[in-house]
C-alpha cells in the first residue's frame, strides 16, 4: 500500500444526503431484503406493469379451454343385469340340463351370434357425424353386398333435391326427398322428406357389420362371479338414448339365443333318441322272433327239469326219471328174454319144466300162454284124479295124457318162442328209443345254453329299449316344457347423469 499514490486512486461518487437511488424495476436494494418480511409492494408493482399481457394469457387460454370443452363430450353408461339360472333341483321336475356354465355364458353373449343381431337391429354399423341426424337414419339398412366408407348428405337450398357423395366428392347418388339412395353402393334407405330441410349437410361413416360386432365386444363390459347367477353388461357412449338400446338389445337376444340353442339342444337329443328307440325296438323285435322260433322247434324236445325247492318233491317226472326208468325196463325185458330163450331151449331138450315158467314175469304177462299153462295144470290134475280110478288104458285118462303131451311138446313150446320173439322185437325198439332218448338228452345242455342265451339278448333289448323309451318321454317332456336358463332381470334405463365428464377438469386446468 506503500507504493500507492493518492493520485491514483478513482474517485468515488457519493449521492447527495437525501437523495434516494432508485432500484431498477423496482425490485428493493438487498440491504432492504435483508431486513426480512415480505414486500408485497415488489409484486402489486410486477403485476401493474405486466397487466396487459397477463389479461391477454388468461383470454387465450380461457378461450381455448372453452373451445376444447365444445368437441368434448360427456359419456354415459348404461347397464342391466340377466339372471342365469342354475344347476337344477333333483326333487323339481322334468327339465333339461344346464346349457352353459360361468364362463361360457359369457362367451355365449359376446359371440357373433349374438353381436351382429344387435349390430343389425340398432345400426350400429353406421355412426352419424353429428347425434342430432341419427332420426334421418332410422330406416337405414344394408343389403346384403354394400360399400364401407364416409358419406355425405346434401340437401339443396329450395329443399326439392338430395345428393349423397363420397368424402371425397363421388356422387354415388340422389334424388328428392323421400326417395331411394344409395342402392348403388348397398344402402337400402329412403330418409324421410319430413326429417330432411333445406341446407342441410349430413355426414356419415358406414363399417361392416362384423367390424360394428367387434367394436361393440371390445366396449361391452360383463362381470359375473364363478359361481354366482348374475351376469352384468355395461356398455358406454355419447349418445344415452342410444347405449340403453344397445344393451337392452343384447340382453334380450342373449336371452334368445339361450332360449333356441337349448330347445335346439332338446330337439336334436330328441332326434336322436328317436333313431336310437326305433333302432333299440328292431333289436328286441328280432331278439323277441329269435326266441320264439327256437322255442316252437324245440317244444316237442325234451329239456332239463326245472329245479324243485329244498324240502319238496317233484310230482311230475322228468325227462332224466322217464330216460333211466326206461333203461331199467329194457334190462328188465333183457332178463326176461333171455329166461323165455332158456325155457324154449329146455322144452326143445325134454327139460319141460312148468314150474319155471311161473318165475319169469314176462310169461305172467302172455295171456295165450297163462292159459295153455293153466290148461296144463288143470289136465294133469284131472290125470291124477283118474289114475286114482282108472288104468292108463282107459280111454279118457289116454286122452288126458295125450293132451298133456301136445301142450308140453308143442302147444306151450310154441307160444313160448312166440313169447322170446315178441320180447326180442319189443327190446330193439326199446333199445332203438333209449339210443333216440339218449342223443336228446345229450343235445339238453345245448339247447338249453342257446334257449338262455337268446333269453339274455332279449332281456337286454328290453331293457336297452326301456330305458331309452323312458328317456325320450323325459325329453319330450323336457322340451314341451323349455324354458331358457337366462332371464333379463333389470333392464338398461336411459342414463341422465354421465358416467365420465372431464370438461370441468380441463377448464380448470385452462
Amino acid at each position: 500500500m506503500s507504493d500507492v499514490q493518492p493520485s491514483q486512486v478513482l474517485p468515488t461518487a457519493v449521492p447527495p444526503q437525501g437523495t434516494a437511488l432508485a432500484e431498477p424495476f423496482g425490485y428493493p436494494a438487498p440491504e432492504e431484503e435483508a431486513q426480512g418480511g415480505l414486500n408485497v409492494a415488489r409484486y402489486l408493482a410486477a403485476l401493474k406493469r405486466y397487466k396487459w399481457l397477463i389479461l391477454v394469457v388468461a383470454a387465450l387460454g380461457a378461450g381455448a379451454t372453452v373451445g376444447a370443452t365444445r368437441f368434448i363430450k360427456p359419456e354415459y353408461t348404461a347397464q342391466a343385469t340377466i339372471w342365469v339360472e342354475g344347476d337344477k333341483q333333483a326333487n323339481g321336475p322334468i327339465r333339461a340340463e344346464e346349457l352353459l356354465n360361468a364362463t361360457a355364458w359369457i362367451e355365449l353373449l359376446r359371440s357373433f351370434v349374438v353381436l351382429d343381431t344387435v349390430v343389425a337391429k340398432t345400426n350400429l354399423f353406421l355412426t352419424p357425424a353429428a347425434p342430432g341426424d341419427s332420426a334421418v337414419f332410422r330406416d337405414f339398412r344394408l343389403a346384403e353386398r354394400f360399400r364401407p366408407g364416409v358419406y355425405r348428405l346434401e340437401v339443396n337450398e329450395a329443399g326439392t333435391g338430395v345428393t349423397l357423395s363420397t368424402d371425397q366428392g363421388v356422387k354415388v347418388g340422389g334424388g328428392a326427398p323421400g326417395d331411394s339412395l344409395g342402392r348403388e353402393i348397398g344402402f337400402l334407405w329412403a330418409p324421410a322428406a319430413s326429417t330432411l330441410g333445406p341446407k342441410r349437410r349430413i355426414d356419415f361413416t358406414v363399417v361392416t357389420p362384423r367390424d360394428a360386432a367387434i367394436r361393440l365386444r371390445d366396449d361391452l363390459v360383463t362381470r359375473m362371479a364363478q359361481n354366482g347367477n348374475f351376469l352384468v353388461l355395461e356398455f358406454s357412449g355419447q349418445d344415452a338414448h342410444r347405449i340403453a338400446l344397445v344393451v337392452n338389445s343384447l340382453a334380450e337376444q342373449f336371452v334368445q339365443v339361450a332360449a333356441d340353442l337349448k330347445k335346439a339342444k332338446l330337439k336334436e337329443m330328441t332326434k336322436i333318441l328317436s333313431g336310437q328307440l326305433e333302432y333299440a325296438a328292431a333289436q328286441l323285435r328280432d331278439a323277441e322272433n329269435r326266441l320264439e322260433s327256437f322255442r316252437v322247434k324245440t317244444i316237442t324236445l325234451p329239456n332239463e327239469a326245472a329245479p324243485v325247492a329244498a324240502g319238496l318233491q317233484s310230482t311230475q317226472p322228468t325227462v332224466l326219471s322217464n330216460y333211466f326208468q326206461s333203461k331199467l325196463e329194457l334190462e328188465e325185458l333183457k332178463r326176461d328174454r333171455l329166461a323165455v330163450e332158456q325155457l324154449v331151449a329146455n322144452a326143445a331138450a325134454g327139460r319141460f319144466s312148468p314150474e319155471a315158467y311161473q318165475s319169469v314175469a314176462a310169461v305172467k304177462g302172455s295171456a295165450d300162454l297163462q292159459r295153455a299153462l293153466t290148461e296144463l295144470t288143470d289136465a294133469e290134475a284131472q290125470l291124477r284124479a283118474l289114475r286114482y280110478k282108472y288104468t292108463d288104458e282107459y280111454k279118457p285118462v289116454k286122452d288126458l295124457q295125450d293132451r298133456i303131451t301136445t301142450l308140453t311138446t308143442r302147444t306151450i313150446p310154441e307160444l313160448t318162442a312166440a313169447l322170446a320173439a315178441q320180447l326180442r322185437a319189443r327190446e330193439a325198439t326199446m333199445q332203438g328209443q333209449i339210443a333216440s332218448a339218449s342223443q336228446d338228452l345229450q343235445e339238453i345242455p345245448t339247447r338249453t345254453i342257446t334257449e338262455q342265451r337268446y333269453t339274455r339278448e332279449m332281456l337286454a333289448a328290453q331293457t336297452l329299449y326301456t330305458n331309452l323309451q323312458n328317456r325320450y318321454e323325459e325329453n319330450k317332456l323336457a322340451e314341451a316344457s323349455a324354458i331358457p336358463d337366462v332371464r333379463i332381470l333389470d333392464r338398461a334405463e336411459v342414463p341422465i347423469q354421465p358416467s365420465k365428464n372431464i370438461a370441468s377438469r380441463i377448464l380448470l386446468m385452462g
